[in-house]
Formats: structure tokens, sequence, C-alpha cells
């Protein structure tokens, strides 16, 4: 008997560099992601809240020393870009949630050493594929900038990017937004507030049905009826106004059958479970956009450790690589790493930081805190301002029913 051994066939690996010429686009176009991240309350919060519980502080760790160049770093973004450094990285992580993607770009001296990062805005980017490699397009107020990959030979010529994505399995150049999926749940709940601002004006249901009994309308009674509920049964400036229908005819009658509340179930249907769909798309806690930590039970707590760990964390992570392995060394620090901030939500309802970020996003209003802190309303019920957190809150909830 003999033995041959036969090799197998070498593994066809697509290669990571680009291997054609041209432009390269998303899986999702980023205008339709940036218009989508204003169209809905809870789609805004979501992001609102991954962003800053991803970046709500960062520190340098290394040695003693740590803090000082944490500080000389600090002032020299500020100096470079009058921006904090903090508020640079949200920006990013900002792009990274709405987006999927983000982009560093690198600033660095004439000996070529690193000396700080800054945004390039996601929303005025293409990838283009040139010389085998990707540079980054940015065109912004009729001006176009070209970025070259970081440590390339093109780059350290010029304006150097670090690319940061959201995996997406469809595009190995574009990584994908989490919510993705939940994007038609956002079309179709802007779709129903304007539809019911319209007052369901095309619904198949009628706003109300008028059944007469016992006679005949005559053609000018019947076009008093079709002109007032035409012209003066809807809006704020006719509020009050009652058509007075009269016969002497006992036998005639007139039954009004109205359908609100079936509009109402339907409408508030509907929102619930594009609500739904979004929080779940997003794996936000929906008890993270209603309630502060300090009045979180046992099991809401629990899906909030969930949420930091399988969410939060994963975002610190994909802006602190390139930070730490790329950024820092260039910039003579190989012995310091940068750690973004932690929310510690068993004390949170001393942080004074968190509910100014809450209210500064619209998660919360100032009130609320108040009294989620155990503290009285800064005013008393007859006072103008109470009067005017009043309504607020009327309008506020006006715009959520639809009304």
């Amino acid at each position: 008997m003999k033995a041959k051994i036969i090799k197998s066939a070498t593994p066809d690996v697509p290669s990571a560099t680009p291997v054609f010429a041209g432009n390269i686009s998303p899986s999702v176009d980023f205008k339709l992601l940036a218009a989508a991240s204003k169209k809905n309350g809870y789609h805004m919060a979501c992001i609102a809240t991954k962003v800053y519980l991803s970046a709500p502080s960062f520190n340098l760790v290394g040695d003693e020393n740590a803090d000082n160049i944490k500080k000389a770093l600090e002032q020299q973004h500020y100096q470079l870009f009058q921006a904090t450094f903090l508020n640079t990285l949200q920006r990013i992580i900002q792009d990274y949630v709405i987006f999927g993607n983000a982009f560093f770009g690198i600033i660095r001296a004439k000996n070529k050493k690193v000396l700080s990062i800054f945004h390039i805005p996601a929303i005025m980017c293409s990838l283009e594929s040139k010389d085998n490699m990707l540079i980054l397009k940015q065109q912004y107020i009729g001006k176009k900038q070209t970025y070259y990959p970081f440590n390339s030979k093109e780059g350290l010529k010029g304006l150097e990017y670090i690319h940061v994505k959201n995996y997406d399995v469809e595009n190995p150049y574009y990584g994908t937004p989490d919510y993705v999926g939940a994007i038609p749940a956002i079309s179709l709940d802007e779709n129903s507030k304007q539809y019911n601002i319209a007052n369901f004006n095309n619904n198949g249901i009628p706003a109300a049905v008028i059944s007469h009994y016992g006679g005949d309308l005559d053609n000018a009674t019947k076009d008093e009826i079709k002109d007032f509920f035409n012209n003066e049964f809807k809006g704020i400036e006719n509020q009050g106004r009652v058509l007075l229908l009269t016969t002497d005819n006992p036998e005639e009658k007139i039954d009004i059958k109205t359908f609100d509340k079936e509009k109402e179930a339907s409408y508030r249907g509907l929102r619930n479970d594009n609500r739904d769909e979004i929080l779940a798309a997003h794996r936000v806690p929906s008890s993270l956009l209603i309630k502060v930590a300090g009045s979180l039970g046992n099991k809401e707590k629990d899906d909030i450790k969930i949420f930091m760990k399988t969410v939060v964390e994963p975002i610190q992570e994909s802006i602190e690589n390139p930070l730490n392995y790329l950024i820092l060394p260039a910039m003579g620090y190989e012995n310091y790493k940068i750690e973004l901030g932690e929310l510690d939500f068993d004390s949170a309802a001393d942080n004074s930081e968190f509910f100014t970020k809450m209210i500064s996003s619209n998660v919360l209003d100032p009130e609320e805190v108040r009294a989620e802190l155990g503290y009285p309303p800064r005013s008393t019920e007859n006072s103008n301002v109470a009067k005017l957190a009043n309504t607020l809150e009327n309008i506020k909830k006006s715009i959520i029913n639809g009304v």
C-alpha cells in the first residue's frame, strides 16, 4: 500500500485591501440616517443616552504623571480646535451611534509627531478606492478635502484619518448602525404623527356619522350641516361652537355617532408598537428613558447593567482602541491609556452632571429631576412658572396623543 499526501486547495479569502478604483457607497445612505435621527423622540433619546453613557468623562491612566499629561493634552487640544477633548470624543461617538461609522482626523507637528485628534463629520464623507488604498473624501461649503490612512506614506505628507465602524456583513468598507432595522418604524411613526395632525382626514374611518330618521331634510339644512362640519367643527378657533338642529315633528330624530375613541386607540397602538421596536433595536432599556437611577428597582438596574455591558462597553472599546494602540504611541505616550468613564447608577442620584445631560438631551425636564431627588417644585401651583410648566406639559401630552 502506498500513501500519497494530497494538498488541499488554497481557500479564496477576500483581500482586505480594495481591488477596484472608484467611490464606495455605504449600505445605508448617511443623509437618510441623519434625517431619521431627528424624526422621533425615542430615537433621539436613545442616541443621546448611548452617546453620554459611552463618554461621560475620560481618564488617562499610567504613572504619577498621568494627570499632568492629561491636562496638557486637554489644553493643547482646546488651543487647536476651541473644543474640549471630551467634546471631540463625544462627537465621534455620536457619529458612530448614528451612522455606524466615525472618523478621527490626525494633526501632526513638523517633526511628524502626533499633536492631537479632531472630528471629521461622517455626514460629509465618503470612501474612495485609489491606488489600492482607501482614501477619505470630505466635502463641505463647496470645498473638498482628501485624507489618507493613518501612518501611510501619503498621509504623513498630507492629512490622515482613522475609520471606526460597526461591522456590516454586507459591506466590508463601511459599518452600519445597530438600529438600522428600526428605520421603517421611525418613518412609520413620523407618518402616523403627520397623519394624526391632519386629524385622519384621509382615514377610512370617518370622524362621525349623522343619522336622520322620521323626516326629510331640505337642501338648505343639508348645506348648513355640511358647512358646519367642514369649516366650523375643527380647530382651536372653533372651540365651543354648537350646531343647533330643531324640528316640530316629534317623529323626526337625529343621531350623531363619533369614532374618536376608535381612532385614538388605533393611533396609540401604532405609536406604542413603533416605540417598542425602536427601543429594542437600540437595546436601550425603557426604564432608562423614563426613570433616573435614584428610583430604579433591582430588575431595572440589572437591565441597565446588561445594556452597559453589551452596548455601551463595545462602543467605548471601539473608540479607545485607536486612541490607545495608534494615537497615544504616536504622541510619545505608549505607556499610557485613555479610559472612557463609566456612570455609577447606584450613586447617580447624586450626580449632577448626569441630570444636566439628561435635561439638555430632553430625556427629563427640571421638575422631574427635582421630584426624583425628593425636592418640592420650585413654584407654587398658582405661580406663573408653574402655570407655564403645566401649559408646556399639556402641549407635550397633546403632541404625544396627536390632538
